[in-house]
């Protein structure tokens, strides 16, 4: 579809062209707002293989664009739009948002194009009724001479109307066909009712007895005559089925009792399925008042009614004029169904085909309308962006339509020189790169010019996803989905159109395809396969215990590092070595293994987020933001939460497990700190409380990994905290001292955000410093009385000139040309500095107003209130994030757990069957569940599990 995007802080609506080439529609009209949207060629673009990144274009950033001016001849306009709908790089500029959608130039064309298309959907609506094939072309066809149309137009107006009129026929033949075959069955039944001997009236509806039968015989109906002279009415039709109790039981109370009904189902002699779920009624009764209520009951239930001659060789007669009627019914309904699938495979041949060009049709027009006429009403003029590097490319295809359309004057394009707008976001994607920006895409589009995250989620995207599914048997059934669909992806692209959630999967295949072949390679690391251990390398653990067979699942078998009788005392190849498969405390080692890396890879992930942004900040020239924003953010994170990653790697470098004997080695197993504890005594700035047991034997390890890291935590933990007030108010003060004024309310508020800081940190640190220096040598009360006293000093001496200033410098951004006029001439006497004051700028010209983001300056409090929620934000969801990547952990270990607990409660039934006779069988049978359970849960349901938390942790923790 056409995307309508408005670019971030222009008024004009802008329409990319990037999806024309593959017959996109557009509405009618002013295009909708969507603010810093990207627009981006498909994978079948020309820049559908990743060497198409050559030239000057930037991968990791999105693209220059470049605002141009186009002017085009009125009869090579529509040749020239189809050529640039072509290349997929140009997106317009809407220049008259002012004039309504009815009221444009093309918007005759357009509505055309959509009564076409209402056509073609009526045409593709019958062809799916009756289940046909709708051909697929081999190639993208080019958007339609404007003759072509007209052609078109008749052409799809011609067959519209004789399909309509077939099926209109057709379907009436079909009613009648079926009112004939229930009349065939009403007279066959018919002669079934009237043969009987006796009819007998049943007492009551909801009664089970009925009246005594020799009272109830009321007419001898073995001849006409007799049942002539009695002077019964009958009516009789057909009925549904479901609404016969119903019926029958309200006849019955209106007449008193005074009817008598029967019932018969009608046979299928036809296959019909319409007259499968309908009955043939006969009802009898004397009066004409009881004739009319019972018309109107069979009114009331939409039973029809037919008539039945009382005699029999009338009905006989009936009989074989219905059963002509319906041989030559059949005869014609065959011919009329013949000549309408002969139309609708007609249609269905070039249904596609015809989408697609009525598609681009519409999308050239809807394009046009953006266009504005010169003076002269004999060419066109449109504004639009194109990526710099693609202009030469654009001149061409535009010399392109003017040669195809004959005209004698070239198109003109030129450059805008000052444009006040934020141009378009443009990231250049192919097959390959564009489902990962579609994910990115999805949380937010980055503004022009900004790094493309995209780029790198490529690869931190599968592995984070592989660290939750690190399986290679799970990552090999995902890597060969992956590599079907890609290898099949020319003849599944069709299927992905039909089908939304194939397709989904279909534009993800590049994806799923890299998150299979991590999930081996974690899987490797993890040794494990289907929940068991492969022994590639050879085990590096001798066990040496006796077991008494046949084994026992609660017997132990624990693994300990320090014990040299077990383990060599040097590193599996690897990976993790297979014999902690069969270990009992497995768990424990797994766990806090998946932890720590969990730990580690979230807080990598997260400063090379913030890392970045400095590339962001460089690229706008934002070098206060590097020393006010960037170095205090990266810097508190590293300060307090990667030093927990130094803490991880100097236990796991420094400690090792050690032999009992081995009481006075301090860096054994027994002396190393509790991770968790030291950081939350890093924290509150507690001393460890150390072990009395393990203080002769660690000497001081027990409780702190190297010299001075008490004094060292309490540095990191308060210049870490210090670097909050410097997010929160560098900023506002930085945009302060940029003013050439200074309101005096912007000194009161931050006064009172000094108070309430002062106040914060005696709450906070006052304790602290107090214990760490032995005395207190500063009380932020004391700093409270000061800021007080400055407000009321600004208060008293400085009210009235500040006002005065605050007040001229908010008049001076309404200056406009009204002011201007009401200032009028140069009186006598006025100097050219005079005049140049007066009107705030030299040469007598107002100043201009501001069109950025906010429409102006903001204010120091609302600069405030941003930057206040911005340090909150980040500060509170650096804790926050970090917990969050525990998810890498959670998830793994559940995927194990259950991959583990479905091996043994399924697979090791047979496999734990002694008889051979009994566990073959068993075995076929037992695996096909455990193949469909492994497929179902552990892949499938398991797997969109990883990717949803995954794609948060990208969405949320890396991008903000």
């Amino acid at each position: 579809m056409l995307s309508e995007t408005n670019v971030d802080t222009g008024a004009a609506n802008t329409i990319p062209m990037s999806d024309l080439r593959n017959g996109s529609s557009a509405r009618n009209g002013s295009a909708q707002t969507i603010n810093n949207r990207s627009y981006s060629s498909s994978g079948q673009s020309c820049f559908s293989n990743m060497c198409s990144f050559g030239g000057n274009a930037v991968l990791f950033r999105s693209e220059p664009m470049s605002r141009c001016q186009l002017i085009l001849q009125s009869e090579a306009a529509y040749n020239c739009i189809a050529e640039l709908g072509e290349l997929g790089l140009v997106q317009f500029v809407d220049l008259n948002p002012e004039v309504s959608s009815f009221q444009r130039k093309f918007v005759s064309e357009v509505k055309r194009c959509e009564e076409m298309e209402r056509k073609m959907r009526y045409i593709q609506k019958e062809a799916m009724r009756d289940e046909l094939p709708i051909h697929e072309p081999d190639e993208n066809p080019p958007a339609p001479a404007p003759r072509e149309m007209t052609e078109l137009e008749t052409s799809l107006s011609h067959l519209e109307k004789d399909l309509s009129d077939v099926t209109t026929n057709y379907v009436a033949l079909k009613k009648n066909q079926q009112d004939l075959l229930e009349m065939k069955n009403l007279l066959s039944k018919a002669d079934a009712f009237l043969s009987e001997s006796s009819l007998q009236i049943a007492d009551s509806a909801g009664d089970e007895e009925t009246r005594n039968t020799d009272d109830a015989q009321l007419i001898d109906v073995r001849t006409d005559e007799g049942f002539s002279s009695m002077k019964f009415n009958i009516t009789a039709g057909v009925i549904e089925r479901s609404k016969m109790n119903s019926f029958e039981r309200i006849l019955w109370r209106v007449s008193k009792g005074n009817v008598f009904v029967r019932f018969s189902d009608i046979e299928d002699e036809s296959a019909h399925g319409a007259l499968l779920d309908k009955s043939v009624f006969m009802i009898f009764y004397q009066g004409e008042a009881l004739k009319a209520r019972v018309k109107k009951i069979c009114e009331g239930y939409h039973a029809v009614v037919y008539p039945c001659p009382e005699k029999a060789s009338e009905r006989r007669e009936m009989k074989y004029g219905v059963n002509t009627r319906l041989e030559d019914m059949k005869t014609v309904l065959n011919e009329t169904e013949i000549h309408r699938r002969r139309l609708l495979e007609t249609g269905a041949r070039n249904l596609r085909l015809w989408f697609t060009k009525i598609r681009k049709i519409k999308a050239i027009y809807h394009c046009l309308n953006l266009f504005s006429f010169d003076v002269t009403q004999k060419a066109l003029v449109a504004e639009c962006w194109m990526p710099e590097h693609d202009i030469q490319v654009i001149q061409e295809a535009l010399q392109r339509g003017a040669d195809a359309s004959g005209s004698t004057i070239p198109p003109i394009l030129n450059s805008v020189a000052y444009v006040d707008e934020m141009p378009p976001t443009f990231n250049r994607l192919n097959k390959y790169t564009s489902g990962f920006q579609s994910l990115v895409d999805a949380y937010g589009v980055n503004s022009y010019r900004e790094v493309n995250p995209a780029v790198y989620t490529i690869a931190t995207f599968p592995f984070l996803f592989a660290v939750m599914f690190g399986d290679v048997g799970h990552g090999l059934i995902v890597l060969l989905a992956g590599i079907w669909m890609v290898m099949q992806e020319n003849k599944l692209e069709k299927t992905a159109e039909k089908s939304e959630i194939f397709g989904i999967f279909f534009g993800g295949r590049y994806i799923i395809l890299l998150m299979g072949l991590f999930s081996i390679y974690t899987g490797f690391i993890y040794n494990d396969i289907f929940s068991k251990s492969m022994n590639i390398f050879g085990s590096h653990w001798n066990y040496n215990e006796t077991f008494q067979f046949p084994l026992k699942m609660e017997d132990s078998l624990m693994l300990d590092p320090g014990n040299r009788g077990q383990y060599q005392f040097t590193p599996y190849v690897f990976g993790v070595d297979p014999a902690w498969q069969s270990a009992t405390n497995k768990i424990t080692f797994l766990n806090g293994y998946k932890m720590k890396i969990s730990l580690i890879f979230g807080l990598i992930h997260m400063v090379f987020g913030i890392t970045l942004s400095l590339w962001n900040k460089v690229i706008k020239r934002s070098y206060a933001d590097i020393f006010l924003e960037f170095i205090p953010q990266l810097y508190f994170i590293v300060a307090i939460f990667c030093y927990l990653i130094f803490m991880i790697m100097f236990k796991w470098v420094s400690y090792y497990a050690d032999n009992a004997t081995q009481d006075t080695n301090v860096w054994s197993e027994h002396c190393a700190p509790n991770l968790l504890i030291t950081f939350i005594n890093m924290m509150l700035f507690k001393a460890a409380d150390p072990d009395p047991k393990l203080v002769a034997i660690c000497q001081g390890k027990e409780t702190y990994m190297y010299g001075g890291q008490y004094y060292i935590q309490v540095f990191l933990v308060i210049s870490g905290v210090l670097m909050v007030p410097i997010m929160l108010f560098g900023k506002p003060i930085h945009t302060i001292m940029g003013k050439r004024l200074i309101d005096f309310r912007d000194l009161l508020f931050v006064a009172d955000w000094f108070q309430f800081t002062c106040w914060l940190c005696h709450m906070l640190f006052g304790k602290p410093i107090h214990t760490i220096m032995g005395k207190r040598l500063i009380d932020f009360r004391d700093l409270l009385f000061v800021v007080e006293l400055a407000q009321s000093l600004t208060y008293l001496f400085f009210p009235l000139p500040l006002g005065r200033r605050a007040r001229r410098r908010n008049y001076e951004p309404m200056a406009d040309n009204l002011l201007d006029a009401e200032e009028g001439p140069a009186r006598d006497g006025d100097t050219d500095a005079s005049v140049e004051i007066r009107n705030g700028q030299p040469g007598g010209r107002s100043a201009p107003v501001s069109s950025g983001h906010g429409g102006g300056e903001d204010s120091f409090s609302e600069i405030m209130i941003y930057q206040g929620i911005h340090t909150i934000e980040y500060v509170l969801g650096s804790v926050s994030h970090t917990a969050s990547y525990l998810r890498l952990w959670a998830l793994s270990l559940a995927h194990s757990q259950l991959s583990e607990v479905l091996w043994s409660m399924v697979m090791n039934i047979p496999l734990s069957t002694s008889n051979p006779f009994v566990a073959v069988p068993m075995l076929y049978v037992i695996f096909s569940f455990w193949a469909v359970c492994s497929v179902g849960i552990l892949v499938v349901m398991e797997g969109l599990s990883a990717f949803l938390h995954t794609l948060r942790l990208h969405w949320v923790e890396f991008q903000s």
